[in-house]
């Protein structure tokens, strides 16, 4: 026969440790040893001063609540909620920040072609390419 190695289960007893009324961990302890099979349904309506109905159907409650909460969830913290009014207001902001990128885009591409110009005069608008050819001798 094999010797349990660890601690021994605190069955109920985690129950001590939770945050909440006396009450509140009184009820749970019942419902919990309803489920171990130490607690029967008739006895724990008794001294939960339920009917098996309303026992039923809190049990139920407590156990699909308990069910969601171990449901998966993404990791991490949850994305903050923003109204519409905050998105609307971003959007404009976000709009403004475009527009005065995309002047200042085309004031640097004018500064661009000015320095450009500068540097070679023949360049520039306006001025005509020479059109001689390879051997310097106009086309007809």
């Amino acid at each position: 026969m094999s010797q349990r190695v660890g601690r021994k289960p605190l069955t109920t007893q985690h129950v001590d440790r939770l945050y909440g009324s006396t009450r509140a961990k009184d009820r749970l302890r019942i419902f919990l040893e309803t489920l171990r099979g130490v607690l029967t349904i008739p006895d724990a309506c008794q001294l939960l001063e339920l009917s098996e109905a309303q026992f039923h159907h809190l049990r139920h409650t407590w156990l699909q609540e308990a069910l969601e909460l171990l449901e998966p969830r993404r990791v991490g913290r949850p994305p903050k909620e923003q109204d519409g009014a905050e998105l609307t207001r971003q959007c404009t902001q976000l709009e403004a920040e475009v527009t005065r990128l995309r002047a200042q885009v085309q004031g640097a591409q004018v500064r661009e072609e000015i320095a450009r110009i500068l540097a070679d005069p023949g360049s520039g608008p306006g001025k005509k390419k020479d059109d001689t050819g390879a051997m310097g001798v106009k086309p007809r």
